[in-house]
């Protein structure tokens, strides 16, 4: 058979979804199994075989797919299946994308009280029939160079924190042995103007310059790596097993943070958090739950990992 995933659309996302996808691709394995991904996701490295990838947005008419798995919960996914005429479309769905689907299951995110990387097993186990085995930690290298790893962005800039800055010249004046890379993509680059300006020759800015796979790897290097709630947190603890300080802000640790060795710093007194949320309401003033969280609270983190 020839089986399409369509994959998450968030690095995190596509990491939280190691297991689900691995189980998958035992379960076809005589089969051709095709990845449909955004560019970005699909470089992430998973130890999963694919036979082919195609961007999101690509026409489907004409590949002749005979199931369709989907992790997004979006009517555009499962409109997709249903108009390249796919006949078992099984995938997690909002109410409008139910009817394009063969089996839906319903997405009930934070809402169903498990780590997210539980509700894509259980879209594994549904399609397979079988239970999703854990997935082993990575081995992690005694060698330590000595770089810390900061990576400030996030797809939502509302869980960007705003005191990166501060957090770069403390860490140096305390760890001053420590060389730091700040990371992230080329849509990141906002946060060059704050690099240069520290004119540091041991804050080394590598924004845009790295792909997936290279943003891994420096992770792996660094003794102890600093991250938004983002992809770059997964890639770090999760793949390269490295020591992850998390910034936190409306993410719920309890639902995302990265397996591995993650630890999650966030300001803990604000009725309002976490929400989950896109988009700040809060009656207590824009990001106080980023804002408030302060510098020292995160050096002390760091101190603790290393």
């Amino acid at each position: 058979m020839r089986v399409l995933v369509r994959s998450p659309n968030w690095i995190g996302d596509q990491v939280m979804a190691r297991g689900a996808l691995r189980a998958l691709r035992a379960f076809f394995a005589a089969d051709e199994l095709v990845l449909l991904a955004p560019p970005p996701v699909r470089e992430v490295e998973l130890g999963v075989h694919f036979e082919g990838f195609l961007p999101v947005g690509a026409p489907l008419r004409g590949e002749s797919f005979d199931v369709a798995v989907g992790f997004p919960a979006s009517v555009s996914s499962a409109l997709a299946f249903w108009r390249a005429g796919i006949p078992k479309r099984i995938a997690f769905a909002e109410p409008l994308a139910k009817p394009f689907l063969t089996r839906a299951v319903p997405w009930r995110g934070r809402a169903a009280g498990v780590h997210k990387s539980a509700l894509y097993d259980r879209l594994a186990e549904l399609v397979t029939g079988r239970p999703v085995p854990p997935v082993s930690p990575p081995a992690r290298s005694a060698r330590r160079v000595d770089t810390l790893v900061v990576a400030p962005a996030a797809s939502l800039p509302l869980r960007e924190w705003p005191r990166h800055p501060e957090l770069w010249r403390e860490l140096r004046r305390r760890f001053p042995r420590y060389r730091i890379q700040i990371v992230g993509g080329s849509a990141d680059e906002a946060w060059k103007p704050a690099i240069a300006r520290a004119a540091d020759p041991g804050i080394e800015d590598w924004i845009g310059r790295t792909s997936v796979a290279e943003v891994t790897r420096l992770c792996g290097e660094a003794a102890v790596v600093v991250a938004a709630d983002s992809g770059v947190a997964h890639l770090s603890a999760t793949l390269a097993g490295t020591p992850t300080v998390v910034l936190f802000g409306p993410g719920d640790p309890a639902y995302v943070i990265p397996t591995g060795p993650a630890v999650a710093v966030r300001v803990g007194d604000l009725a309002c958090s976490p929400c989950e949320s896109a988009r700040c309401r809060a009656p207590f003033g824009y990001q106080r739950c980023l804002r408030d969280l302060d510098v020292a609270a995160v050096v002390a983190a760091v101190e603790r990992a290393l």
